[in-house]
């Protein structure tokens, strides 16, 4: 698999053993991302998209800090 490379400047996390990240709290993302990053970029005020290369995992509420899930 081609390792997934992002923009200079990116905000970044990285997925930990159990396919969560840290934010203030631990939120999981994904067990399959496992030692993966993924990269956050603001798309409205206070809120965030999480990808995964071009992929869109989920949502980040910065003010709630809680995960939005698409489904």
């Amino acid at each position: 698999m081609p390792e997934v490379s992002y923009p200079e400047g990116s905000k970044l996390r990285l997925v930990g053993i159990k396919g969560d990240i840290c934010l203030g709290g631990r939120l999981f993302v994904s067990a399959a991302l496992r030692g993966e990053y993924v990269r956050f970029v603001e798309v409205d005020d206070g809120l965030d998209v999480i990808l995964f290369d071009r992929l869109i995992l989920a949502y980040y509420d910065r003010s709630e800090r809680r995960i939005i899930r698409i489904d």
